[in-house]
């Protein structure tokens, strides 16, 4: 592993739990059914001082989305304080109490940060905060093709500047709220190396730079998605990364969508199972996801580059990204 980091195991009897040793990080015991060993246990107190996401992070004020009234379902409130916004480690999620998963999670990557745990066979977590029933857990996961898939990626939020902050800002990425089911057919497809190609191209940049982005993603709910064991599942994923340089502000938006959501090419060159990934104005993703992104819209780098957009009809103002070179930067 990565700086040495300690690999956490459920504790062996007279052990403390690691809640003692890593101050915040809930307790293991063993997982009924599933295909997990673990699950790791939370009190609220646990979580008491998680601060989320840090609308300063780049130096230049980003807010937290804000939820337009035409949105889908309704926002989950907290057991707590009623509150709709659950903060975590590097990352804050709100939550559709309908669809019983987020509708945006959006965090903070400092590349610059010394520790960043090697990837574990972590097991995952309920939130205390909120009502079981509004989020989806491994009922829907078990004895199926649906995989468990991050929003906030684990390379992103899992980072920090001792080992015991990376370690339990790295367990905080396995919260069901930060999870949505994938079909099948995404993670077999190959347009699914474009995605995680252009998510690993962000990395990269930012490392190299030495440049911190933000990060915001959720699912696309949509009219006519597909039920399973009674919880729909998203037709399609966005994301939006912000970053800065010298006070200026960027953004790029991507969506990720099925069929029916492939409006600028032919049908006929998309297979039924296959999905494909745009870069799309920011303003557009705010209509499709009915948020408000603030200053992001006018940070958007697809309408700086007008000259990009001259052979896209308005309405339709998408690039499709089948190399990391096809984004507009």
């Amino acid at each position: 592993g990565q700086a040495g980091l300690p690999t956490l195991s459920a504790p062996t009897e007279g052990s403390p739990p690691p809640s003692v040793f890593l101050g915040g990080q809930g307790s293991l015991s063993p997982a009924v059914g599933g295909d997990f060993a673990e699950e790791r246990l939370y009190t609220v107190a646990d979580l008491a001082d998680r601060t989320g996401y840090d609308p300063d992070f780049l130096g230049v004020t980003v807010p937290f989305p804000g939820l337009r009234e035409t949105a889908p379902g309704h926002p989950a409130q907290r057991l707590d304080n009623g509150k709709t916004q659950l903060d975590y480690d590097h990352y804050s999620v709100v939550m559709n109490a309908d669809r019983r998963m987020a509708y945006v999670s959006a965090g903070n990557h400092d590349p610059a940060a010394p520790f960043k745990p090697a990837r574990g066979k972590e097991p995952w977590s309920f939130d205390p905060r909120l009502s079981e029933n509004e989020q989806a857990g491994n009922e829907l996961y078990k004895n199926n093709d649906l995989d468990r898939g991050h929003l906030l990626r684990r390379v992103d939020g899992s980072w920090g500047f001792s080992e015991q902050a990376a370690v339990r800002a790295d367990h905080d990425t396995y919260f069901w709220t930060n999870i949505t089911p994938q079909h099948k057919a995404f993670n077999q497809s190959k347009q699914k190396g474009v995605w995680g190609e252009l998510e690993n191209s962000v990395m990269r940049q930012a490392t190299a730079t030495q440049t911190r982005f933000s990060v915001f993603n959720g699912p696309i709910f949509g009219k006519n998605d597909r039920s399973h064991r009674g919880i729909k599942i998203p037709s399609g994923f966005w994301k939006l990364v912000a970053f800065a340089t010298d006070c200026t502000l960027h953004a790029l938006a991507f969506r990720l969508g099925q069929e029916e959501l492939l409006v600028d090419i032919p049908l006929e060159r998309i297979l039924p199972e296959e999905f494909g990934v745009f870069q799309i104005p920011v303003s557009e993703l705010a209509d499709l996801v009915h948020m408000d992104f603030g200053p992001l819209e006018a940070a958007d780098t697809l309408l700086k580059r007008q000259t990009s957009l001259e052979s896209l009809a308005p309405g339709h103002r998408q690039i499709e990204i089948r190399q990391p070179g096809n984004i507009v930067v």
